[in-house]
């Protein structure tokens, strides 16, 4: 849709975005029979996550919630575990109000990364 056609359909952006993760994750789960309980549970549990995060900062949440995926390993990954951290984001930088300086180093010779107090605070940030 292109602007002008938004601004004569009265239709937000928002209803827009939400239409189109409805219509992605439908299309992947009906293209991919194989798709397993725990990626379908993934999507369910963070895209709400994922949309509040892309209003926020105006980014698709389909985009934010494929990047967790990928850096959480379909959120099985130690990090998104145990420390809610979805994105591998390092432990450096300033804090801020969704990370409050706690970091956790995973090996003898790892980057410490951040440690979240909630999923939702990883998507934030």
């Amino acid at each position: 849709m292109t602007e002008k056609t938004l601004k004569s359909s009265g239709e937000n952006n928002k209803n827009i975005i939400k239409r189109g993760c409805l219509k992605t994750i439908k299309t992947v789960s009906k293209n991919n029979k194989k798709m397993k309980a725990k990626q379908v549970d993934f999507i369910s549990s963070y895209l709400p996550l994922a949309r509040k995060a892309g209003e926020s900062f105006r980014i698709n949440p389909v985009v934010i919630l494929a990047q967790a995926v990928i850096e959480s390993g379909w959120g099985q990954s130690d990090l998104a575990r145990e420390h809610h951290n979805f994105f591998g984001i390092t432990a450096y930088g300033k804090k801020n109000v969704w990370w409050k300086g706690e970091g956790i180093e995973l090996g003898v010779h790892s980057l410490r990364f951040r440690v979240y107090d909630t999923p939702q605070d990883s998507f934030m940030d």
